[in-house]
């Protein structure tokens, strides 16, 4: 059966996002984690925070559905080396990152991303997040 994503769902998704102490929700359209591609959609807020990642030897697509949301992309050192604005109606409406790039995400408003990265999921290593100073 196919899958659809469509207003209803993304407004599910935010409604879960809201409830959610993580302040989001997520919509896997893989079956399972060992599949070679992975596709989900996240509905997040302004209050839900990230750790900067690398996904290594893993490139990842972010595409805009709804909403206003910021994409950093950081050196190994922790330099912002890259800032893109990602909203369906202004901005950019998709990014790849690079295999392997520190990455964050971060809502400006109420937002809903479709993710497409290469899988299988591998848990991340103790060198796969940054911690800036300070934080």
């Amino acid at each position: 059966m196919s899958k659809v994503l469509n207003d209803a769902l993304m407004d599910g998704l935010m409604e879960q996002a809201r409830q959610s102490e993580r302040g989001r929700a997520h919509y896997n359209m893989h079956e399972s984690l060992d599949e070679d591609v992975h596709r989900l959609m996240m509905a997040f807020l302004p209050e839900s925070r990230f750790d900067i990642q690398r996904h290594p030897g893993k490139w990842e697509l972010l595409i805009a559905l709804r909403g206003k949301f910021e994409l950093f992309i950081y050196t190994d050192s922790g330099e912002v080396l890259e800032k893109h604005l990602l909203s369906p109606a202004e901005g950019e409406s998709a990014v790849e990152i690079p295999p392997g790039a520190f990455h964050r995400i971060a809502a400006l408003e109420p937002a809903v991303v479709l993710e497409v990265k290469k899988g299988p999921y591998i848990k991340p290593g103790v060198d796969d997040t940054l911690v800036l100073a300070g934080q």
